[in-house]
């Protein structure tokens, strides 16, 4: 059978009963398979891509003892896709492929899963989220607003339930007849005024009045705990923010100490020896803010102010489940709720005539009891000299029973920087009787979303999936955000979230962890085998990135597999429910452009999420590693300009912005900065045909969604998948490639510094007839009328009149014709000769004056100097000016003499 050139556009009218061409061969976008493969029986399963590859020379997974190519691939077939580099020079559209007779298609596991998702509608849309910070303090707010959505008003009435319980408001009673601070007879805060010109002048009156509730009623709930609660005044205080790039000042906070919190490494320059209160987001209860009854900005522009405070708190404190805070004016209060659902707010309330109500709320939100300020309690520290030393988690184990682990404090966790949201945070530990290490993953699931813990359930046991790592216990409804709200609440934006925790075994760390190039690669390579295994166990991960994919420590198989399957879609219809009202969060900096591009200014058809999308996100998880990391252990700072970082701008700006981005780094129309030089060629080079071969895909998907014909456009999407096999076999081989260079000696050192290139030689161009050379041609004399082009005449022969004067037209030709012109010797400035040269005179055109070789002096004037250095015409080497600079200046200082 004749060879396929490519799979570029083939016949629409053609039914999927009847096949009017068998897949073409591979080629440098979508390498197909043989005719031959295509016809061999379909046995494939997830265990067909349940070992490792090991590598050949040709970087070709060796077939015997070793990885079983994806689905019917042969390893002959394979080996022919890795011939990129005969055919990677093949530009995009690829022709047509020649028609052949119908052969009959047999679906591959791989293929016959992807069907199960095709036909699905449009996925739920992604919400904008605050987990890259980017602006100054005003832009962070509205990121945050923007996050939270439209957010609820409730009736003060509710304020009335939070915390009452008759042994505290019998408390708050007494305080409040018995404080000087307070006149119960007038109803009145004694030392608060009832209108100010500045907010600051009630700063210290409600300090005293916050530290004296703390230090009396406040007691009542401390239960015997030694954790303390300081109100402290914080509105000249820069709290540095945790990227370390901005910082903001919030009025007054409750310092704490407890399981919960720590002392804050000193980035605010203050120095605890000093007698200061060292305070910082990790050890603050909660944040109060005060405001003038008029003007007070509104509940928009406060929930901004107090949610961007918060934020930063939640980020901190990472075992937190909602935040609260309250604002104050001369006269009233007002209630400010956060959770992952959102936010809302109360109407105000009279500060001098609900006294009672606004201690009490005082005291719940600075309660030295860490459930009533929204801390879970399951996770829980030592404090040794302010600092957290050892943590511990407590959950269930796989019959449900309780049990406690150690948290590894020196593992960094992933923690996501948002307030809405999944908030998903990764918690590294070890069973407390044994070494054996778990991750549990932690996370808020909305209502109607699919549940992981079905798909977990499916994978695991009899059915796991190689490459995924495997179920411990499953954890449901530890609180909903419901449950924080009133019972009557309405909100057009609201969606309950319950927080869930799945313990999964931990083979390893974070691929952030990596130790070496080659356990890098190798991880990434094998986490894309471990989708595709997962896609024949038909669900689609739709959440790849770099913290999603763990390293096997100690394995001579298998070295990466991957978790986290709450964005993740099950290709059986029972198991997906309604479409989920919850927009989805995700990481920008691994979506892929289609889901990424603007539907309606690209005037194309909604993206539908599927394995391509994460086979790209798999390419972003490789470009994270060469331009976020300098070496092992060593990360690139995070950095917020989008001119000098290429992950900057995979991260920062609206979706269509950061779409755009993407394309263009892909087509190497922006390159802003280099890969690491920690990166080794053949790291760099995989990354390189990688991205070459995600693009021709991104094309070809965005050529079909501009098709206005739905039948048609789905016909050219059926297309696109029949080559599913091919699409995850050429991107393995890249990897394995890439793997066999590493392995060879010096294959995994560091790429050289790229040497300085010599500066070029100055050639200057004098139309000067062969046989006649000044000694000093490259001088330009005054008054000529072109840089370096003077008028020569040869004195004392017969040739004194046969050499014409050079004309201004002439001197144009002359420039375009090097042919007839030669460059200059070496500057005779360095070494002059003694006596004449051959009797060759010099003549200006506007005036007589000669100059003899054995005493060249420089009689141009210093502003015909600037002159010549600001007017250089086109076409003549910017050097020159240079030259003429470094050799005259010697000339000036003897004029100055």
């Amino acid at each position: 059978m004749p060879d396929s050139p490519g799979p570029g556009p083939r016949t629409r009218a053609r039914s999927r009963a009847k096949v009017t061409q068998p897949p073409p061969q591979h080629d440098s976008l979508n390498p197909r398979r043989s005719e031959a493969s295509w016809n061999e029986d379909v046995t494939a399963s997830s265990t067909a891509l349940s070992e490792p590859a090991q590598t050949a020379t040709s970087g070709t997974p060796v077939s015997q003892g070793t990885e079983q190519p994806i689905s019917t691939l042969n390893t002959e077939t394979t080996a022919e896709s890795h011939t990129a580099t005969q055919q990677e020079e093949r530009t995009y559209p690829f022709p047509a492929p020649k028609m052949v007779p119908a052969t009959p298609v047999q679906q591959t596991a791989l293929r016959k899963s992807q069907e199960s998702f095709e036909g699905l509608g449009c996925p739920t849309p992604f919400r904008a989220d605050s987990h890259v910070p980017h602006g100054n303090t005003k832009a962070q707010q509205l990121t945050v607003l923007t996050e939270l959505g439209k957010t609820g008003r409730v009736k003060k009435e509710y304020l009335h339930t939070l915390y009452n319980t008759p042994e505290l408001n019998d408390s708050i009673s007494d305080f409040l007849r018995d404080s000087p601070l307070y006149d119960s007879a007038n109803n009145h805060w004694a030392e608060v005024p009832d209108s100010v010109d500045d907010e600051k002048v009630l700063y210290a009156p409600y300090i005293k009045i916050i530290q004296a509730i703390l230090d009396g009623p406040g007691q009542s709930n401390a239960n015997g705990s030694t954790a303390s609660r300081i109100a402290v005044d914080t509105h000249k205080t820069n709290l540095v923010h945790y990227d370390m790039e901005t910082q903001t000042k919030p009025d007054i906070v409750i310092k704490a100490t407890g399981p919960s919190f720590q002392e804050p490494i000193p980035l605010s320059k203050q120095d605890p020896a000093s007698g200061m209160v060292h305070i910082g987001w990790c050890n603050i209860a909660c944040v109060f803010d005060v405001k003038r009854n008029s003007p007070d900005g509104g509940p928009k522009a406060q929930l901004g102010q107090i949610a961007n405070y918060n934020r930063q708190v939640i980020i901190s404190q990472p075992n937190r489940r909602l935040l609260r805070s309250l604002i104050m004016t001369e006269t009233r209060f007002r209630y400010f709720h956060l959770d992952r659902s959102g936010a809302f707010y109360t109407e105000y309330m009279d500060i001098h005539g609900e006294a009672a109500t606004f201690v009490r709320l005082v005291i719940g939100l600075s309660s030295r009891n860490e459930a009533d300020i929204g801390l879970d309690t399951n996770i829980q520290w030592e404090i040794e000299d302010g600092m957290k030393t050892r943590g511990t988690i407590t959950t269930i184990d796989g019959d449900g029973n309780r049990i406690r682990y150690a948290l590894e404090m020196d593992d960094p966790r992933f923690i996501q920087h948002t307030i809405r949201g999944r908030g998903t945070i990764h918690w590294y530990a070890k069973r407390e009787d044994s070494d054996k290490r778990v991750v549990i993953k932690e996370s808020w699931k909305a209502d109607g979303r699919s549940s992981e813990k079905k798909l977990l359930e499916r994978l695991s046991g009899a059915n796991k999936v190689n490459g995924f790592a495997e179920l411990i216990s499953y954890e449901d409804n530890i609180a909903q955000t419901k449950d924080y709200r009133p019972d009557n609440f309405v909100c057009d934006d609201f969606v309950n979230c319950t927080l869930v925790r799945v313990t999964l075994e931990c083979p390893g760390p974070s691929l952030r962890f990596f130790s070496t190039q080659i356990e890098a690669i190798g991880t990434v390579r094998d986490g894309i085998k471990a989708h595709a295994n997962l896609l024949i166990g038909r669900v689609v991960h739709r959440d790849i990135n770099i913290d999603n994919i763990m390293i096997v420590k100690n394995s001579k198989g298998l070295r990466g597999v991957i978790f986290d399957l709450d964005m993740a879609l099950s290709g059986y219809a029972h198991e997906r429910p309604p479409k989920s009202p919850e927009a989805r969060s995700a990481l920008r900096l691994y979506l892929s452009v289609a889901l990424l591009r603007d539907q309606e200014l690209s005037e194309m058809c909604a993206a539908v999420q599927d394995y391509l999308d994460d086979l790209e996100a798999f390419f972003y998880v490789l470009c994270k590693l060469l331009y976020g990391f300098r070496g092992v252990g060593t990360p690139v700072a995070r950095s917020r300009d989008v001119r000098t970082s290429v992950l900057a701008r995979w991260e920062i700006g609206v979706d269509s912005t950061i779409a755009t981005n993407k394309y263009e780094f892909l087509q190497g129309t922006e390159v802003v900065e280099k890969p690491q030089r920690f990166w080794s060629t053949a790291s760099v080079e995989l990354g390189r045909k990688f991205g070459k071969y995600i693009l021709g895909i991104i094309q070809e998907k965005d050529s079909i969604r501009q098709e206005l014909d739905p039948d048609v456009r789905n016909e050219r999407f059926r297309d696109l998948y029949d080559n599913i096999d091919s699409h995850y076999t050429t991107i393995l081989g890249y990897f394995d490639e890439a793997l066999v260079a590493l392995a060879k000696p010096g294959g995994s050192l560091p790429r050289r510094e790229d040497q300085p290139k010599p500066r070029p030689t100055t050639v200057v161009f004098s139309p000067v007839p062969l046989g006649a050379m000044p000694p000093n041609p490259f001088r330009r004399i005054r008054g000529s009328r072109g840089p370096g082009l003077t008028e020569y005449h040869l004195a004392g022969s017969d040739q004194d009149t046969g050499v014409p004067a050079i004309h201004d037209h002439e001197c144009n030709r002359a420039r375009c014709h090097r042919a007839e012109l030669v460059s200059h010797p070496q500057t005779p400035s360095a070494s002059r000769p003694s006596g004449s040269f051959l009797n060759i005179k010099i003549l200006s055109r506007q005036s007589k004056l000669k100059r003899a070789s054995e005493e060249v002096d420089d009689m141009e004037e210093k502003a015909g100097k600037r002159h010549r250095r600001y007017s250089r015409p086109f076409g003549l080497p910017e050097t020159i000016h240079e030259e003429e600079d470094s050799i005259d200046s010697s000339d000036d200082d003897s004029e100055a003499e």
